[in-house]
């Protein structure tokens, strides 16, 4: 292969192997923001979790009988408390659910860069074969006329000897 090809093509895997470690990099950084995404999510099915409970619990102590109006308010309070804990923890998911997304895109960038690289790379191997092929027939086709040559030298050298 042409040695300035050779060289692009080193380059070229060179680049393709920069980007393939880059995204490798990326998978870890967006698998680690899935992992804060699920523990905050986690954190809201815990919360929504312990309202059910808690909602299971306080309907079964209105059944048994009458309540006091404070046990009410109690009670109402509690729920409110729930509802602004998960509220809370939901607005925390936010950031993370952000996040993700950026480092998913970020990895498909990445992925479409490699992708690039590896046409680049395969393009530069094709146009190599395509250097070797057209010089193998150079040198077959020069092969070839030499033999012609020879044949016709060969040929020719019985008439001239007739001449002298």
């Amino acid at each position: 292969m042409d040695k300035i090809i050779e060289k692009l093509t080193r380059v070229r895997e060179m680049r393709r192997d920069v980007v393939l470690t880059q995204v490798r990099r990326q998978e870890a950084v967006l698998e680690a923001a899935r992992e804060a995404l699920r523990r905050a999510e986690g954190e809201v099915a815990r919360l929504l979790g312990a309202k059910a409970a808690a909602g299971r619990s306080l309907a079964s102590r209105m059944l048994q009988g009458p309540n006091s109006a404070r046990e009410l308010v109690g009670a109402g309070i509690d729920w409110q408390l729930f509802d602004d804990r998960i509220e809370a923890a939901r607005e925390r998911t936010l950031p993370a659910q952000e996040r993700m997304r950026e480092e998913a895109q970020r990895l498909e960038a990445l992925r479409e860069t490699l992708r690039r690289a590896d046409a680049k790379r395969d393009q530069a191997e094709r146009t190599g074969e395509r250097i070797e092929r057209a010089a193998a027939r150079r040198a077959e086709a020069a092969d070839e006329a030499r033999a012609e040559e020879a044949a016709l030298r060969t040929a020719i050298a019985p008439l001239g000897a007739h001449e002298g």
